[in-house]
């Protein structure tokens, strides 16, 4: 489905027939993920080398890339290439499993911080209160489990509706977990449950979101409810110093290890499977970040390990003042797919009433199916091995989070819209800004690495841009 001329009427089909589309019914029919032409794909590193070497540096490298060339290279792409056809009839990338294990799952380091994606909430909170926000949270996120489930989700595209994005990500939103491993992680397959694994005080309580005899959706009062039991029955508990949370930061070979450990005793195998299988996770954070926007993103890119687990796809922090956030595992999809159940969520806020109840829209109020049963505590066997376990992951979380600085900075001379009035390129723009910015700093240009999206092809994720050019090395010098 390329970008072929058309007439007008074909054009306005078209669009008609993407926009018409079921979340995965285009799918087949995407373009598979192409293989470079290997001497232009060489040329290409030769031209991102150039401005970032001394000649001397250069002059090698360009050697052993044209000795590459006539040796070793063709054999190698013509077998890429034959991966590429054996993938196609599997109806998958050439690129796809590669970009699973050693993009992510191979990597031996914490998730939080060096991996997973932090996403806040602007516009919603401070001021709602905590348990009514959380309801909300998951309402929409069950609710767009549905509009996914039901292949009812818009097909995204780009080229003003023209050219369709692949889907596939969102097939892994709700139902994949990453099992640790010593040797390299797992991405699981799981059948999610309609269940939310709510940690408060840093325990962990299961909170089913559906009626048990009606099995219908419940109801923003109704979650609001259940999250007020839980919250009542962890207040009169012994609190906790640190959460199990705090494990899934460590190092994945430490946590494979413990978490093998923590599964051999009681029941803490049916409590592990109870997380695993739960649709989400919410931390009801006792943290109040408020209007510090530098503050708020150091909380959702890591903030307590405790109210957080970084296994999960995606992982909620509703925190004590209303505000809201999401840490995403980065391995089954881009941040843009996690982002879009946060932009359902803040349409929800959008819709609230004066009762803070949203009043149209997915909020549908089912009554009549009788009195719910109360949330339970999916209690732990610890040993104290593994409560120091815990103490020292969560120790060592601090100091990793603590050599992270962030500053969200605004810039209020003009933006996207002037820009495309003067036929720039915003993101140009904004790439040419770091290289100008790193020059002047460090009088040279660096390495740069830029996410340019392949969603346009089948099972597509993203390869990466080079902003950092000879062009852009001119205009800094």
């Amino acid at each position: 489905m390329g970008r072929e001329r058309m007439d007008p009427e074909e054009v306005g089909r078209r669009r008609e027939r993407i926009a018409a589309a079921s979340t995965f019914e285009l799918e087949p029919h995407l373009p598979s993920l192409p293989v470079a032409e290997l001497s232009p794909a060489l040329d290409a590193f030769l031209d991102a080398a150039r401005p970032l070497v001394p000649p001397e540096q250069y002059a090698r490298t360009e050697h052993a890339v044209r000795s590459f060339l006539r040796s070793h290279a063709p054999a190698l792409h013509a077998t890429l290439l034959k991966r590429k056809e054996a993938m196609e009839r599997e109806g998958k990338s050439w690129l796809e499993d590669w970009w699973f294990q050693y993009g992510y799952l191979a990597w031996p380091d914490p998730l939080p911080i060096n991996s997973s994606v932090g996403i806040l909430l602007q516009g919603i909170g401070p001021g709602t209160p905590q348990l009514l926000q959380a309801a909300r949270v998951l309402r929409a996120t069950l609710s767009f489990r549905e509009l996914v489930r039901s292949e009812r989700l818009p097909v995204e595209s780009i080229g003003k509706g023209m050219v369709p994005l692949t889907m596939d990500q969102y097939r892994r939103l709700f139902t994949t977990h990453r099992m640790p491993g010593e040797n390299g992680d797992t991405l699981e397959v799981v059948d999610a449950s309609l269940h939310a694994i709510i940690i408060c005080r840093r325990r962990l309580f299961r909170l089913d979101l559906t009626h048990p005899n009606t099995r219908t959706p419940l109801c923003v009062r109704d979650l609001e409810a259940q999250l007020t039991k839980i919250d009542a029955v962890a207040a009169q508990l012994p609190p906790l110093e640190h959460g199990i949370g705090a494990l899934t930061s460590e190092d994945r070979p430490v946590w494979a290890r413990l978490r093998r450990a923590l599964a051999a005793a009681g029941d803490n195998a049916a409590v592990l499977e109870e997380v695993r299988s739960a649709l989400c996770v919410l931390g009801l954070d006792p943290a109040r970040p408020g209007l510090d926007l530098d503050q708020f993103y150091l909380h959702a890119l890591g903030g307590d390990p405790s109210y957080r687990y970084f296994d999960k796809a995606f992982s909620w922090a509703v925190f004590a003042d209303g505000k809201v956030a999401m840490n995403a595992e980065h391995t089954p999809s881009e941040a843009t797919v996690p982002a879009r159940i946060c932009e359902a969520v803040l349409e929800m806020a959008a819709r609230a009433g004066p009762s803070g109840i949203p009043d149209t829209g997915v909020e549908v109020e089912v009554r009549g199916g009788g009195a719910l049963p109360p949330p339970r505590e999916l209690e732990l066997t610890l040993s104290h091995e593994m409560q120091h376990a815990m103490a020292a992951a969560a120790a060592k979380f601090s100091q990793l989070s603590g050599d992270l600085g962030a500053t969200v900075l605004y810039y209020h001379g003009g933006g996207a819209l002037r820009l495309k009035q003067l036929r720039a390129s915003p993101d140009a723009f904004a790439q040419m800004v770091l290289q100008l910015a790193y020059h002047r700093t460090h009088h040279r240009l660096t390495s740069t690495y830029e996410t340019g999206q392949t969603r346009q092809f089948r099972n597509g994720r993203t390869d990466t841009v080079r902003p950092a050019t000879a062009a852009a090395a001119a205009m800094c010098r």
